[in-house]
C-alpha cells in the first residue's frame, strides 16, 4: 500500500535504486512523469501487462525514462496506453530489437532516445506514427544499414544522431522528407558513399567522418557548424561552400 496516495501523485522518481522487477503498476495511472533510470531491470513481464491492461494505464504520462537498465527487449504492449508521451528515453540498455508496433500509439512523441544499445535493425514502419518527433538519437548501436523509408514520416525532425554505428552507405532518398532537419551527426561510421543532401534544405550542423568516404559539398550552403574528420577522399573543398559557416573544424584530413 505504499502508493495509496497515487491519486494525487504526478511526478515519481525511482532512479538510482536496485529495482529488478515491477510486478504491479496500478500506481502509474495518474502520473505525468516516471523515472526508472539506473536500476537493474531486465524485462517487463508481458503476461503481467496483458492481465493488468486496464489498471496499467499510462494515458497521462508525458515523460518516461527507462535508461541505464538491462532491458534486452521491450514488449510493444508496454507503451500502448501511453498516448500522451512527449519524451521517452530507453538509452543505455541491451536492446537488440524493437517490435514493429512499439511506438504505434505515440503520436505526440517529441523526443526519443534509443542510443547505446545493441540494435542492428529497425523495421521501416517503426517510426511511421511519430509525426511530431523532433529529436531522435540512434547513436552507439550496431546498425550497418538503414531502411530507405525509416525516416519518411518524420517531417518535423530537427535533430538526428546516427553516430558511432557501422553504416557504410546512406540511401539517396533516406532524408528526402527531412526538410526541417537542422542537426545531423553521422561521424564515426565507416561511410563509403554519402550523397543525400537533396532534401536537407534546413541543415545547419553536420558532423561527418570516415576514411573511405566519397563526399561532395553540394547543397550545404546553410551550414553553420561543420566538423570534418578524415575525409581523405573528399573532393572539391571550395571556399564558396563555407560562406555561412560559423564553426569549422577540419581535422586529420588530406586536404591539398
Amino acid at each position: 500500500n505504499i502508493f495509496d496516495f497515487r491519486y494525487h501523485l504526478k511526478y515519481l522518481d525511482l532512479s538510482f535504486n536496485k529495482i529488478k522487477k515491477i510486478s504491479d503498476m496500478f500506481w502509474v495511472f495518474f502520473l505525468f512523469h516516471l523515472d526508472l533510470r539506473n536500476n537493474s531491470m531486465e524485462m517487463f513481464d508481458s503476461e503481467m501487462l496483458r492481465n493488468n491492461y486496464v489498471s496499467f494505464n499510462l494515458a497521462e504520462l508525458t515523460e518516461f525514462d527507462l535508461s541505464a537498465n538491462y532491458f534486452r527487449d521491450i514488449p510493444a504492449i508496454l507503451f500502448r496506453t501511453a498516448i500522451s508521451l512527449h519524451k521517452l528515453n530507453i538509452s543505455f540498455n541491451n536492446l537488440t530489437q524493437l517490435p514493429t508496433d512499439t511506438f504505434a500509439t505515440q503520436t505526440k512523441l517529441v523526443v526519443l532516445d534509443l542510443s547505446v544499445n545493441q540494435l542492428t535493425f529497425l523495421n521501416a514502419s517503426l517510426f511511421s506514427e511519430l509525426c511530431f518527433l523532433e529529436y531522435l538519437n540512434l547513436s552507439w548501436n550496431n546498425f550497418s544499414e538503414l531502411d530507405r523509408s525509416l525516416f519518411s514520416n518524420l517531417n518535423v525532425l530537427i535533430d538526428l544522431d546516427l553516430s558511432q554505428n557501422r553504416i557504410e552507405h546512406f540511401e539517396s532518398v533516406l532524408f528526402q522528407n527531412a526538410s526541417k532537419l537542422r542537426n545531423l551527426y553521422i561521424h564515426s561510421n565507416p561511410i563509403r558513399i554519402f550523397d543525400v543532401f537533396q532534401g536537407l534544405y534546413s541543415l545547419e550542423n553536420l558532423h561527418i567522418s570516415s576514411e573511405l568516404i566519397e563526399f561532395s559539398f553540394e547543397n550545404l550552403n546553410k551550414i553553420k557548424s561543420f566538423l570534418m574528420v578524415r575525409l581523405v577522399k573528399s573532393t572539391n573543398y571550395s571556399v564558396d561552400y563555407f560562406k555561412s559557416v560559423n564553426i569549422l573544424l577540419v581535422v586529420d584530413n588530406s586536404i591539398t
